[in-house]
Order: structure tokens, then C-alpha cells, then sequence
């Protein structure tokens, strides 16, 4: 079925959290901060808005993504592209602040790779009957692996964060946040209970 309410804000929180423990260190950490909410607020629109293009047995499957952003006169400016995979093609989705997202169906069958080193996005290119996506070799593998095998179920990242369904029992699982190794699932929702390497104790996912 397409995206989830649930499923989008588990992801989009996620790269969240990814991109703030990259920029803890740095100077502009402020900056970053602020860059790392806007990531997570075009990750969720452009997720929500590919889910109403997707067909009904169509299942989220993983994510690549690589955000960039400038810092002008007029404030803050983020620009996403990602590459979603599901278990019948990929979509290429890009939003632009004070934009709505784009998105791009393309058939597994017909991609192949450009690898660029320094690039601060997910080209897509089409030519003849097949489209060309360009980027770093992480991203080019990850594809490679994706197109060869097929999966039909939530796999990477999507599969990390997807919050149980109800037919769950109460259990640990992976932190949906990705701050913590585990989250305790009460069956209904994820609880405050998280768990790093045996040690338990209390952080809202709020």
C-alpha cells in the first residue's frame, strides 16, 4: 500500500536525526540545526505527496537522499533530492523550499550510473528509452543492489524505522528516532523506554 502517516514521519524524523549528529561538531552548529529541521520537513512533504502518486500495491521499499543549502538575505534555503525504490520501480523526488515536490517515476529495468565524487544531489538524466542517474559510488551501489534485487518489502533505512503494525506484540525494536539502539513497542506505539547496549532508560520520541 502507499506511504503510511506513520511510516513518513518514522522516516523523515530519521534523517533528522541523521543529519544533526553530523553537524554537532561544527561551528555553525546553530545553522545546522536549523538545516536539520527543514530536511526533515521536506523529507515528510515530499514522501506525503509521492504517496498519493503511488499505485495501491505499491510498497515503500528504501530511500537514498542528499540535501544541500544556502544561507542568504532571505533566510534559509534547502534543496533535497532522493531516490525512493519500491517493489515496483524508483521515483525521483526533489523539493525545493517554497516549492512543491517534483517526482519521477523510473522503471528499474531501464537505469544506469554515472558515478560523480563531489555532488550535492541526485541527477537524474534521461536518454533514449532508459534514464542515467548520477551521483557518489555509495549511492551507485546502492542502486545496483536495488535493481538486481528487487525486493518487496521495506528494506535499509525504511526497514529500521517502520513502526510495528498492531498484530505486534509488546517487544524492543530498532529506535524509529535512530538516537538509541532500541524502542520499546507497547503494541499500540512507541513508548519513552529505550535501550543502548543492555543499559534502559527513558527518552520521549517526541
Amino acid at each position: 500500500m502507499p506511504i503510511s502517516g506513520p511510516q513518513v514521519e518514522a522516516v523523515a524524523r530519521h534523517v533528522r536525526h541523521g543529519y544533526a549528529r553530523k553537524v554537532r561538531r561544527r561551528r555553525d552548529w546553530n545553522n545546522g540545526m536549523a538545516v536539520a529541521d527543514a530536511v526533515e520537513q521536506a523529507v515528510g512533504r515530499a514522501l506525503t505527496d509521492l504517496s498519493q502518486r503511488m499505485a495501491p500495491d505499491e510498497v515503500l521499499v528504501d530511500l537514498a537522499h542528499i540535501e544541500r543549502y544556502t544561507l542568504g538575505p532571505r533566510g534559509l534555503k534547502v534543496t533535497l533530492t532522493m531516490l525512493v525504490a519500491t517493489n515496483q520501480r524508483f521515483w525521483h523526488l526533489v523539493h525545493r523550499d517554497g516549492g512543491p515536490p517534483t517526482s519521477s517515476p523510473v522503471p528499474m529495468e531501464a537505469v544506469s550510473l554515472r558515478k560523480r565524487t563531489l555532488t550535492s544531489s541526485i541527477d537524474l538524466e534521461q536518454s533514449g528509452h532508459g534514464w542515467t542517474v548520477t551521483g557518489p559510488k555509495p549511492l551507485l551501489d546502492w542502486v545496483e543492489n536495488i535493481a538486481r534485487d528487487r525486493p518487496h518489502a521495506p528494506v535499509g533505512l525504511v526497514a529500521k524505522v517502520t513502526p510495528p503494525s498492531s498484530e505486534h506484540p509488546p517487544s524492543w525494536f530498532p529506535d524509529p528516532a535512530g538516537r538509541h539502539e532500541l524502542r520499546y513497542w507497547d503494541g499500540t506505539g512507541w513508548t519513552e523506554h529505550v535501550s543502548d547496549q543492555g543499559v534502559t532508560r527513558q527518552d520521549p520520541l517526541g
